[in-house]
């Protein structure tokens, strides 16, 4: 899930922090089989799970909480 937080939820460099839908489906397709179908499945399972917050741009976040976890590590 790495790959994730630094596409979504970075807090360091010029990165926003955010991204929009379709870079995070990349982002996962890239990591996984490439199969973009399988990415926005993986993308739908772990918006329902409630991983990111959504701005009000419609932007995504890496739900805080989550985002500290991977941040230090845990």
């Amino acid at each position: 899930m790495i790959w994730l937080y630094g596409t979504v939820g970075c807090p360091a460099g010029p990165r926003t922090g955010t991204a929009d839908t379709e870079d995070v489906v990349t982002a996962i397709a890239y990591e996984t089989s490439g199969d973009e179908e399988e990415a926005r499945w993986v993308f739908a399972c772990l918006d329902a799970m409630q991983v990111f917050d959504r701005e009000e741009d419609g932007r995504l976040r890496l739900e805080p909480l989550l985002r500290k976890c991977l941040s230090t590590g845990g």
